[in-house]
């Protein structure tokens, strides 16, 4: 027998030769149909679902060739519709495991099939029962155009591995929504390779890594993971990325996210590592890249809320940003980071001019393990009429600070406007010296003394707690 690879598709004319005998004849070389291999477990029940329904539900229709790793095999058609039964095969043996091979059954070898392919639409198929059958992948996904896993594996809570080469034939740029909640929920997964996202790069896309690893079983984050992520950021491009992920344990990579830079864009770091309860250590002074210039609504909102394990922050974390405050723009930061110790000097930049709502509401919420003195100066750039909840919270259960900084904030002036200083200082008892002044000298209370500005909302339970300020005494009474 005698073998030849040709180098593409198409029609060939071959002649063989033995001695003196020849003949010619003419082939047709096909392509191999990509195909896609994953290992499940029967159950108790003996079924499996392939689940075809996607994130963009379809009517049209695909057709599908499945080996089923018990000697059977089909084709099949059906429509990636929300509605969509899947495809179910019944075994013989309860509780053990299959590989099964899914491809197209189309002649030319289409790519559509795999975008009707996944777990993560709205479909019976999606439930418990039949997501944590799902073991293992075994396969690199194969070349398509449409280059988006959204939800592909979610709520997948019996996978525990994918190789290293899952997106080794997706070379392309980033698009929107590309791994949006591809491994959400996915418990049973506790390491993922530090080159996944290698053929992954160009410019960030909105959305990109939404909620991709949200609620899953990760352990550790690899360094380098998106090292090919690189530009100016883009719209909730890190949205959720590993909420929930309690049990990550050590340190953030300090290169995690350093090919992004440009101005901020909302919520492009937003919940990113909330609830991440096992992270520890400092966070890495260049964990966000080059990000520089004016703030956006949500850039971070509650980044690190609940980390409880991190220790320290580093100068100028967020030391490039400037311009004007913008809606919610560190809400929520640190909330409940109760292993800091410190605020640095400097640590949101320059950030300067009128105040925005909810701008740094709750951002060191229960922070209890921070000690020292709230540095002088750290909002002293902003200035001009006050905002909704612009300090709502900011340092509430803060009980290791000692003092508070001179200037605290610019020249606050204006209208009171609902929750502006609600409890700012609640309960930070160790509070000791004058209570937070505005660079013109004056107390945060001054303006707002009368009680056609004293309204109950606005600026109730500021310091309750914090009776060691040596003017406690005579502040306003709904202001502590």
């Amino acid at each position: 027998a005698y073998e030849y690879a040709f180098s593409e598709a198409g029609e060939r004319t071959v002649t063989v030769s033995v001695g003196t005998i020849r003949d010619t004849f003419t082939v047709t070389i096909k392509t191999a149909l990509p195909s896609f291999k994953f290992r499940v477990n029967s159950g108790s029940d003996k079924k499996f679902i392939v689940p075809t329904q996607f994130w963009y539900p379809s009517t049209a229709t695909y057709n599908w060739k499945i080996n089923w790793g018990d000697g059977a095999e089909g084709t099949y058609s059906g429509t990636s519709k929300a509605d969509s039964p899947g495809i179910l095969h019944d075994y013989d043996i309860a509780n053990e495991d299959y590989d099964i091979e899914i491809s197209s059954a189309d002649s030319v070898g289409g790519e559509n099939w795999l975008q009707a392919f996944g777990w993560g639409g709205n479909s019976s198929v999606t439930t418990f029962e039949n997501s944590v059958k799902l073991k293992r992948i075994l396969t690199p996904f194969p070349k398509n155009s449409k280059n988006i896993f959204y939800g592909t594996f979610s709520t997948c809570s019996g996978l525990t591995s994918i190789p290293a080469d899952l997106f080794d034939n997706i070379s392309s740029a980033p698009t929107p929504y590309m791994f949006y909640s591809t491994f959400g929920n996915c418990g049973g997964l506790t390491s993922i390779p530090a080159d996944l996202f290698a053929n992954i790069s160009g410019i960030p896309a909105e959305h990109m890594f939404d909620a991709t690893f949200a609620y899953s079983g990760l352990t550790s984050i690899p360094a380098g993971l998106f090292s090919k992520i690189s530009g100016a950021p883009a719209d909730y491009m890190f949205y959720y990325t590993f909420f929930g992920c309690k049990g990550l344990t050590g340190e953030i990579p300090d290169d995690l996210f350093a090919g992004i830079n440009g101005a901020p864009a909302p919520y492009m770091f937003s919940y990113t590592f909330t609830a991440c309860s096992g992270l520890t250590g400092s966070i890495p002074a260049g964990l966000f890249g080059n990000i520089s210039g004016i703030p956006a609504p949500y850039m971070f909102a509650s980044t690190f809320s609940g980390c409880v394990g991190l220790t320290g922050i580093p100068d100028c974390l967020f030391g490039n940003i400037s311009g004007a405050p913008t809606e919610s723009m560190f809400a929520s930061t640190f909330y409940n980071c109760c292993g800091l110790t410190g605020i640095p000097d400097g640590l949101f930049g320059n950030i300067s001019g009128i105040p925005a709502p909810y701008m740094f509401a709750q951002t060191f919420y229960n922070c209890s393990g921070l000690t020292g003195s709230v540095p002088a100066g750290l909002f002293s750039n902003i200035s001009g009429a006050p905002a909704e909840s612009m300090f709502q919270g900011t340092f509430t259960n803060c009980s290791g600070l000692i003092g508070i900084g001179v200037p605290f904030i610019g020249n606050i002036s204006g209208p009171a406007q609902p929750y502006m200083y609600r409890s700012t200082f609640s309960n930070c008892t160790a509070l000791a010296g004058y209570s937070a002044k505005m660079a013109n000298g004056q107390y945060i209370y001054a303006p707002y003394t009368i009680p056609s500005n004293n309204g109950l909302s606005h600026y109730w339970l500021c310091y309750t707690g914090s009776t060691g300020l040596s003017d406690y005494n005579q502040m306003p009474e709904r202001w502590k």
